[in-house]
């Protein structure tokens, strides 16, 4: 029995000691998280506008157009919940803000990114942010949270080529994003709009709700402008999503914001002004659709556009 315990320890003792090295080296690697997170807590107190959301913003909105002092903490598929957690956790770093930037999109009540196929990014919140609610043990590491080999080839990229995980701008835009090439949006609306479909769920709307209300009660406690929008879509995409969940999306968004005076809510969805040419796939725009969008969000709330 002892020289069985010996010969698995020979054989655990090394994999131990390899995925702790390669959990230790891959927290090293600056990441759009880890970025974020320590520029909101030094420099929050130059921040007069925060953007809020998930792909809709972070890839949408360009703080570099803003006459005041801009910053983009959206990522990718960020949801409500993550919303209210990032507002209320810097608020106390943010002196100065005087609004918030937040999409509604179409599937932003009925999902929650903990029952989703995307749930492994709770761990950068935790990890990198300080995020502490749900399971305690869960996503608490790297290593069990993504592909062994793509971990590694991520360690070789960042300690002998020098290549971090940070996608965004100084800023916090997501610049690689919005630089992908267009994908052929004839063909795929009706794949992505059935993908989105399915990820939502009823049972989400309360919890959904609740964040919102929680983001837009915090900014009228601190007379914070709140500015929500629908980003555009791609008409392949949205001629083919759930109509009840978007006549639902946007009964909530009228009934909730019509209960504060400090919040703005305009829709793009089906807006025509944005052509082919400005989409990188059914749901996201590309730099030249950001720009258009940047200006035009700009101009019709009346926020001063740097010269």
């Amino acid at each position: 029995m002892k020289r069985y315990l010996k010969l698995i320890s020979l054989f655990l003792l090394p994999l131990l000691a390899f995925f702790t090295f390669l959990e230790f080296a891959l927290r090293e690697i600056p990441n759009d998280f880890k970025y974020k997170a320590q520029y909101l807590e030094k420099k929050g107190d130059s921040i007069e506008i925060l953007i809020l959301g998930s792909s809709h913003s972070l890839s949408f909105l360009r703080p570099m157009y803003f006459e005041q002092k801009t910053f983009n903490s959206a990522n990718l598929n960020q949801t409500l919940k993550f919303d209210y957690f990032i507002l209320e956790k810097y608020i106390r770093n943010l002196p100065n803000l005087k609004s918030v930037i937040l999409p509604v999109s179409y599937g932003s009540f009925f999902v929650d990114l903990s029952d989703s196929k995307d749930k492994w990014r709770i761990k950068d919140y935790k990890m990198y942010m300080g995020y502490r609610a749900g399971n305690p043990l869960a996503y608490r590491l790297e290593v069990t949270n993504g592909s062994t080999p793509a971990q590694l080839q991520a360690v070789m990229d960042y300690y002998l080529k020098g290549k971090n995980q940070i996608n965004c701008s100084e800023n916090g835009f997501g610049i690689k994003f919005s630089r992908d090439p267009q994908t052929n949006m004839e063909l795929t609306g009706k794949m992505v709009a059935l993908r989105h479909n399915s990820a939502c769920k009823y049972e989400n709307v309360e919890g959904n709700i609740e964040a919102l209300r929680g983001v837009l009660d915090l900014c009228k406690k601190n007379n914070i402008t709140v500015y929500l929008y629908t980003a555009p879509a791609y008409h392949t995409y949205r001629e083919n999503i759930n109509k009840g969940f978007l006549k639902r999306s946007y009964a909530l968004t009228d009934s909730i914001t019509s209960l504060y005076p400090n919040v703005r809510y305009k829709n793009y969805f089906e807006d025509d002004r944005f052509k082919k040419d400005m989409y990188r796939d059914v749901d996201h725009l590309n730099e030249k659709g950001a720009e258009f969008f940047t200006k035009l969000f700009l101009e019709e709330n009346g926020i001063n556009l740097k010269e």
